[in-house]
């Protein structure tokens, strides 16, 4: 980690901001980013629905641990307009 003259922390230099914190932080992204896929919902609709902005999404959806709450809504979400589809 580098201290920038800020005061700021940031990661080494090449470091991948989206890099997933764990192996199943990774796994939980990987998944749901699928079910959104299979949903054909955009991020901008998503964001309409559950009050985080698309930038925010598309963060803990690229292996950034997600709220737990996050999780359960989106889950139940996308399983509920799965069904009325």
């Amino acid at each position: 980690m580098v201290r920038t003259s800020g005061g700021n922390v940031r990661g080494r230099q090449g470091a991948s901001a989206s890099r997933p914190i764990n192996s199943h932080t990774g796994q939980l992204a990987e998944f749901l980013r699928s079910r959104v896929d299979e949903s054909g919902k955009t991020l901008a609709a998503l964001s309409k629905d559950v009050g985080y902005s698309t930038s925010q999404i598309s963060t803990l959806l690229s292996g950034r641990s997600p709220p737990r709450g996050f999780v359960i809504w989106l889950v139940e979400f996308i399983v509920i307009q799965a069904r009325h589809a």
